[in-house]
């Protein structure tokens, strides 16, 4: 199985950036430049897509899963954050659930699946958070 990993820059605690179905790696530059200020940033092109294999046998989500867990191991990103967006953020779940995973090495008993979230990542993974003066515009939209 070929996959296609991109170093997408930065130096610090790793994050392995997980896209979407029909997605690729390179969805992610904008998010990985921002990014890349405080963190080591890693994509990949998931199988059946980008400069991955395109047509694979396995196509489970255990098999996305197993890549993932692959790619953490043989970049040497444990412990890492994994986020991922659609088929991504799925992936990134089920490999949080796997019990005895390196990247789980950070883990709180007591917040088990979100205590490995790495805190100087903000919950939104889309961009900076916004300034005040757009989150006041926002929620006057909201209204």
């Amino acid at each position: 199985m070929r996959l296609a990993c991109h170093e997408l820059g930065g130096a610090g605690s790793p994050v392995l950036l997980l896209h979407g179905l029909a997605g690729y790696a390179g969805e992610w530059s904008q998010t990985a430049e921002w990014l890349s200020e405080r963190h080591r940033v890693v994509a990949f092109d998931a199988r059946g897509h980008g400069r991955s294999e395109r047509f694979p046998r396995d196509v489970s989500y255990a098999a996305h899963v197993a890549d993932a867990a692959y790619v953490i191991e043989r970049l040497e990103l444990s412990p890492c954050t994994a986020i991922g967006q659609s088929l991504g953020g799925l992936t990134a779940l089920l490999l949080a659930a796997t019990p005895h995973h390196p990247l789980l090495s950070r883990r709180d008993p007591h917040h088990p699946l979100l205590s490995w979230r790495d805190p100087t990542i903000p919950y939104s993974a889309a961009g900076p958070p916004p300034s005040p003066a757009r989150r006041r515009r926002s929620r006057r939209r909201c209204q």
